[in-house]
C-alpha cells in the first residue's frame, strides 16, 4: 500500500479536479459510443478513468483530509 502525505492527497485531489474540469470522462464516452466497442473486452472495459472511478477515488482523498 502506498503512504501519501497531506499535501500529497490534496495535490493529486487538485490534479483530479483539473483533469475532470478539462478532460473529464469524455474519451471513454467516444470510446463506448462507437461501432467496435466491447463492454466484455477488459482493455476496453477499463480504459481510462470513468465517472466511477473518478468519484470514487476523489472521495477516498478528501476522506483522508
Amino acid at each position: 500500500m502506498i503512504e501519501l502525505t497531506r499535501d500529497e492527497c490534496i495535490n493529486l485531489l487538485d490534479a483530479l479536479e483539473e483533469w475532470n474540469d478539462v478532460v473529464g470522462c469524455k474519451d471513454c464516452e467516444v470510446l463506448r459510443d462507437e461501432e467496435h466497442y466491447d463492454p466484455d473486452n477488459p482493455e476496453q472495459k477499463d480504459m481510462g478513468l470513468d465517472w466511477e472511478r473518478y468519484e470514487e477515488l476523489t472521495e477516498k482523498l478528501r476522506s483522508v483530509l
